[in-house]
């Protein structure tokens, strides 16, 4: 079966960081035609935008695509192309409308757009959002020509793309990234053909509309007759739209290229994003070490691994039950109720009257039947002795929570 793209970039380690400031590969020169494709629209901030395109303006042709005369008119960079669009289907279209003359004359093309934040409590995410995309994309003319040099030394990349977003207000490494769009990626995916796999369990690495890429590799997406009317009129959705869709598809048309997707991040991205992992991994370890006493990440493999024990075990069973209440069976309970697993009674070796509840009972009120599993939930000092009971009282569908 075909591996999944999220999957390869693991397995190959197609994972590069990159300098901005330096070249890496002294012989790498130019000997491809390179285009940088940009959409904006917001007046917010477009003078910033300029100025990062300013910096790789005498590097490789930019093309600058907007709905907006206000902006049109600020361009004042010969070296810049302006393409006027229609204020319609926002950056997908402008790549797929608006510059379908110009992409397929290039051997490599950049793709990048603008962003506005929605409100107030937004802002922060976006500028984020916007300087993970834009210094990961193009930074400085070293950083591109590095890029470059990537798809030289690298004939089986036909992608490009800058990291899973990351930050201490994102869902770490886009969990959460298909949103309401997986069915509609799988549709579109089955009606061209594509050969690839799609998982909804596996996020997508393409989202945003930012990529380096071949652009032979997405000739399948660009040669598509795409016209503005193909895409939502405004206000658009949040979610769940063709544009929203095609941005998730990138790296699963190169898949049926026959080319695999990378990431690409600046170096001193990248040094930043380590330090905010160290602090934040080692505050998660210190609550995973508090409740579950983990701590390494071989611990959180084993976690998922007695999870699977655990599951396998109540599967074969009608009934449940914990033999011990103290500490560890306190733990378990708490693992059952995270893997939702219901049970039907805390067993003690003896209870009094008075401790006798509707959820903790004492071994002599049951009986041995075969449609009950016991989890013996205490520690090594007390595991022989209750192992021992319950063997001489006939319970032998039984497993250690300690041992697993």
């Amino acid at each position: 079966m075909i591996e999944n793209v999220y999957e390869i970039r693991k397995s190959k380690e197609l994972y590069f960081i990159l300098p901005d400031n330096y070249v890496v590969n002294k012989d790498v020169k130019y000997q491809d035609s390179m285009a940088v494709i940009v959409n904006l629209y917001y007046l917010d901030n477009v003078q910033w935008y300029l100025e990062q395109l300013y910096k790789i303006s005498h590097l490789v042709d930019i093309y600058i695509i907007s709905s907006n005369p206000d902006i049109i008119s600020m361009v004042c960079d010969k070296n810049m192309h302006i393409i006027k669009k229609e204020n319609r289907g926002r950056d997908i279209s402008a790549l797929l409308v608006s510059s379908k003359e110009i992409v397929l004359k290039y051997d490599y093309i950049c793709f990048l757009h603008d962003k506005k934040a929605k409100n107030a409590s937004t802002i922060m995410r976006t500028k984020s959002l916007v300087k993970n995309i834009w210094f990961n994309m193009i930074g400085s003319k070293d950083y591109i020509l590095n890029i470059y040099g990537v798809f030289k030394e690298n004939s089986n990349i036909g992608l490009l793309v800058p990291p899973e977003q990351a930050g201490i207000d994102w869902d770490l490494w886009g969990k959460s990234l298909w949103g309401e769009n997986f069915e509609r990626v799988r549709h579109i995916c089955e009606e061209w053909e594509l050969t690839c796999n799609l998982d909804p369990q596996i996020p997508p690495i393409t989202i945003g509309t930012a990529f380096w890429c071949r652009t032979k590799v997405l000739e399948k997406l660009f040669n598509r007759n795409w016209k503005y009317e193909d895409f939502d009129t405004e206000p658009l959705p949040d979610d769940g739209t063709l544009s929203h869709a095609i941005e998730r598809i990138f790296a699963y048309v190169a898949q049926d290229a026959g080319y695999d997707t990378g990431t690409v991040l600046n170096e001193r991205c990248a040094c930043r994003q380590q330090l905010m992992y160290q602090e934040y991994i080692s505050k998660a370890f210190d609550i995973l070490r508090s409740d579950w006493g983990i701590t390494s990440f071989s611990g959180i493999d084993n976690y998922f691994r007695q999870n699977k024990v655990i599951q396998d075990f109540c599967d074969t069973f009608d009934k449940i039950y914990l033999y011990g209440a103290g500490k560890i069976g306190q733990e378990c309970m708490r693992r059952m109720k995270v893997i939702g697993i219901k049970i039907n009674g805390m067993i003690l070796t003896k209870v009094g009257m008075n401790m006798i509840t509707e959820n903790t009972i004492s071994i002599d009120m049951i009986e041995p039947v075969d449609n009950i599993g016991i989890i013996v939930s205490v520690g090594n000092a007390l595991k022989g002795e209750i192992v021992d009971i319950l063997e001489e009282k006939g319970f032998h569908h039984y497993i250690c929570y300690i041992d697993l």
